[in-house]
């Protein structure tokens, strides 16, 4: 069994530390520069390194390194995103139930909107207009982008298909992109 009163014994004394340091504290205190080691300077103290770096018009510095461009942020919706889905494509004879069925697995699902407007004149026909909710925009994305061009009713091959979209309101018109017509004139 050890004695508990015998005194400590750095292992630099007992030729454990070969660089010097028994403690990352002391540092520099074992007779070799802090950052050094007992096999020589490092590569880019090295006169050897520098003198054949530099002969080939190179410095012995830390190599210049590209940063990347940044990436997109995500998080940050675009000008034509929404929270709020248009869906197109339904059945006059949907109910709200059913279209709840397919949006509500989706993270963000908040409250669906549906109106069926029937025919006002001979001729017309009636429709649906859905909109869908989503707490944010990037929820709103993976839902239309996994609904995109779903059939409704698989059991009618001729059936049109959804098309969902954004929805846009009249407070957010989206200028066209050449057009200078709506910009203000700062001259």
């Amino acid at each position: 069994m050890a004695d508990p009163y015998r005194a400590y014994v750095p292992p630099s004394s007992l030729g454990r530390d070969p660089q010097g340091v028994s403690h990352p504290a002391l540092a520099g205190l074992g007779g070799l520069a802090a950052g050094t080691t007992g096999r020589g300077p490092s590569p880019l103290e090295d006169p050897d390194v520098v003198r054949r770096s530099s002969s080939l018009g190179k410095t012995a510095s830390a190599p210049v390194v590209e940063h990347p461009k940044p990436l997109l942020n995500l998080d940050v919706p675009r000008e034509d995103e929404s929270n709020i889905l248009f869906v197109d494509g339904l059945p006059t004879d949907c109910t709200r139930r059913e279209v709840a069925h397919l949006f509500r697995p989706f993270v963000g699902f908040k409250d669906i909107r549906l109106v069926h407007k029937e025919p006002r004149h001979s001729g017309d026909r009636a429709y649906v207009l859905c909109f869908v909710e989503f707490s944010d925009a990037k929820y709103a994305l993976t839902a239309m982008e996994a609904l995109q061009e779903y059939h409704f009713d698989e059991r009618k091959p001729d059936s049109p298909v959804l098309k969902i979209k954004f929805a846009r309101f009249p407070f957010r018109p989206v200028a066209a992109p050449h057009d200078d017509s709506r910009r203000p004139n700062l001259h």
